[in-house]
């Protein structure tokens, strides 16, 4: 490791480490937004404010390495953001596991006030990662998201991690030489690293 946990409830919630989708670092090109009010019943403890609308702004973890989404090869993922300013964009970059770059799926950039905008897409064949990122204006964002499915999901905070194994046990239950006479109950346990 480090590995990339991503549990089934992640799968279908929000597969950003908890850190990363409550933007605890600034993205290239932002800084600190505050606190939000995103409408209705909606709030977004922070945001972050776009500096240059002529660059991308890609997501980055607190020693500045970008924040590498792990995907599956060939499946559906759809990424999603708050953000306020028409012109804005949220797309992933998709990169082999190497890091070649493949591709990128982008929203389209309809915005009047805080929207919720989403892009649809499938990952590449031979991928392994991707890159969240906003791009097109100087605005805010909050509330990022990725999921792996093929619809939009319900917002939710991050639910993947960055783990590393700190211990594994076999519990035998049964050892014999009868069809199916073999049984065990194994426990892995993680410890989440990052940040």
């Amino acid at each position: 490791g480090p590995w990339w946990l991503v549990d089934e409830w992640a799968q279908v919630t929000n597969v950003l480490c908890p850190w990363d989708s409550e933007l605890m670092t600034p993205w290239l090109s932002t800084v600190s937004g505050g606190p939000q009010w995103l409408g209705g019943d909606v709030y977004a403890g922070r945001s972050l404010l776009v500096t240059d609308p002529a660059v991308t702004c890609y997501a980055v973890d607190s020693t500045g390495a970008y924040v590498k989404v792990p995907v599956l090869p060939s499946a559906p993922l759809v990424a999603s953001a708050w953000v306020n300013t028409t012109g804005m964009k949220v797309g992933l970059a998709f990169y082999t596991a190497a890091g070649g770059f493949l591709s990128v799926i982008e929203s389209a950039s309809t915005v009047t006030g805080w929207s919720r905008v989403a892009t649809l897409g499938t990952a590449p064949a031979t991928a392994g990662y991707a890159i969240p990122y906003v791009k097109g204006a100087a605005g805010r964002l909050a509330r990022p998201c990725v999921t792996w499915t093929d619809a939009l999901m319900e917002h939710s905070t991050g639910h993947g991690g960055i783990v590393v194994v700190d211990g594994y046990g076999l519990d035998v239950t049964s050892a014999h030489t009868a069809y199916r006479g073999r049984m065990a109950q194994a426990a892995v346990s993680f410890v989440e690293v990052g940040l």
